[in-house]
């Protein structure tokens, strides 16, 4: 492998709601993994780690490929091109500019990125936040499309024991969480911002509450009550007027002292993790759609698509090591060091400044 630098991107084709800025979310996402293990992977390696963004000025301009794939720059045509098949030409050549002899770290890359990437031979670490947001620090998932730097993924590979293990001492601590008023086999539905990836169906487009009326009509004839959580970002008021119509109970609570309650059986949603988190406090989960991330069910088979998760590890020089050195051969110029995420205490979520409910456990 010609590895010549160190590029950390991300979903650089996702539309923001500022098309003349273009400074999403994506962008700051794509910084605080940039300076989180940044450093580590220059001291290790001897190469310059620099950012690929999509923003006013910026030298990468996902402009081009909605023109040369025939769409307009809208959210619409992002649902299409995240899962697509088929690219133009000078899609692959302007990703091969932009991007030769590089090895990518991202964070959460578009499905069409990683083909893009496989196609040029570029390999890649491509980072998530893990759905177990209730742990004591924020779990991140890892995938990557190379065999041998998998299995040294895998070496660090968060047990599911620990997770039981601390699913069980949160729900412990919500033994004394207040108690809300509900009736007896009640159901959460957790909303979800309208324009989520997680949304985004595997033909493409974004999947739309509203074509789930009628399931979400036995929900309210199958249970005892229902509650509605909406997502604290959405600001989809027509949604939020049909799950009142359809009769059900607004809510606001913290999500973890909301499950916390005896009378709550079961949790649905489209695609959101929290129904990913319910399972570990004893609730009924189901997703009303395919849930889009794989995280292995015990499996060690080679799986490019599949994310592993990792708690900490991740800020180790020895991690990157073994990941980039013995995975995929580069020349290691740094020093081997496994200490740094001892002295994490839910540091890496505190960095990137998102509790997602957890402020309840502390």
């Amino acid at each position: 492998m010609n590895i010549r630098k160190i590029l950390f991107t991300g979903n650089i084709l996702r539309i923001g709601s500022d098309l003349n800025n273009k400074k999403t979310n994506q962008t700051i996402n794509i910084k605080w993994l940039h300076g989180l293990i940044g450093g580590t992977l220059e001291q290790v390696t001897g190469l310059s780690c620099d950012i690929v963004t999509w923003e006013k000025n910026s030298k990468f301009d996902s402009n081009f490929v909605y023109k040369a794939q025939g769409l307009p720059v809208n959210l619409e045509s992002f649902g299409y091109l995240f899962n697509s098949k088929k690219l133009h030409k000078d899609v692959i050549a302007y990703f091969e500019f932009n991007f030769k002899d590089s090895l990518v770290i991202g964070f959460e890359m578009a499905p069409v990125m990683l083909k893009i990437f496989d196609r040029l031979g570029i390999p890649y670490v491509d980072f998530m936040i893990h759905p177990a947001r209730f742990m004591n620090d924020l779990v991140l998932g890892v995938r990557t499309n190379i065999k041998n730097a998998y299995d040294c993924i895998l070496i660090n590979r968060l047990s599911e024991e620990r997770i039981l293990a601390e699913a069980g001492l949160r729900k412990a601590r919500l033994v004394k969480a207040k108690q809300i008023k509900m009736n007896p086999h009640t159901a959460i539905f957790a909303g979800q911002v309208e324009f989520d990836t997680s949304l985004i169906s595997s033909e493409g487009g974004f999947l739309d509450i509203f074509d789930f009326e009628e399931k979400l009509k036995d929900l309210v004839n199958s249970y005892g009550g229902v509650v509605y959580k909406p997502h604290p970002y959405s600001k989809n008021k027509k949604s939020y007027e049909m799950f009142m119509d359809l009769g059900f109970e607004n809510n606001y609570d913290n999500f973890y002292e909301l499950i916390s309650q005896t009378e709550i059986s079961s949790v649905y949603a489209l695609t959101s993790s929290v129904v990913y988190e319910a399972s570990y406090f004893g609730k009924n989960s189901h997703w009303f759609s395919d849930y889009p991330f794989d995280f292995g069910d015990g499996s060690t088979d080679f799986d490019k698509l599949r994310f592993i998760p990792v708690i900490g590890e991740f800020i180790n020089s020895t991690f990157w090591c073994d990941v980039l050195g013995a995975g995929m051969g580069m020349s290691m110029k740094g020093n081997r060091f496994s200490g740094a995420s001892v002295y994490l205490n839910g540091e890496v979520r505190k960095s990137l400044n998102v509790n997602w409910g957890y402020e309840v456990f502390e």
